[in-house]
């Protein structure tokens, strides 16, 4: 899962009124981040080779992956929270369900999340 991912993750399960929860939530995120970097992603020579691409693709600081742990310490589940606000909008979402239409369409329906529209596998729409 995306650094994002987990973040919005503990954004989404945070209350507003629970602080206790929104703390656990983010600790949880903060471990899982903890043991994804540095030294996972540098185990082989095609890992390293990506990490240091990625340091001139996005004009990253040398230190970057020496940093981001203690990074990574320093996001509240506030900051979370109002970033979720910022930039996640569920009036955007698109959320795509493959598997059989029998079994998981009146799931989908439950959950009223807006029309469904089937496509066939090279995502033109199928009649109604």
């Amino acid at each position: 899962m995306c650094i994002a991912a987990k973040a919005l993750c503990a954004a989404t399960t945070v209350s507003s009124n629970c602080r206790a929860r929104s703390a656990f939530a983010l600790a949880l995120v903060n471990a899982s981040l903890q043991g994804a970097t540095p030294n996972s992603q540098f185990e082989t020579v095609d890992d390293t080779s990506k990490q240091i691409a990625a340091l001139f693709t996005y004009k990253l600081p040398v230190a970057y992956y020496a940093t981001l742990p203690g990074q990574y310490e320093t996001v509240t589940s506030s900051g979370v929270k109002d970033m979720a606000l910022k930039y996640v909008h569920p009036e955007n979402v698109v959320v795509i369900a493959v598997g059989d239409r029998a079994k998981i369409q009146p799931g989908l329906e439950k959950l009223n999340l807006g029309p469904i529209e089937l496509r066939n596998e090279s995502g033109d729409p199928l009649p109604k």
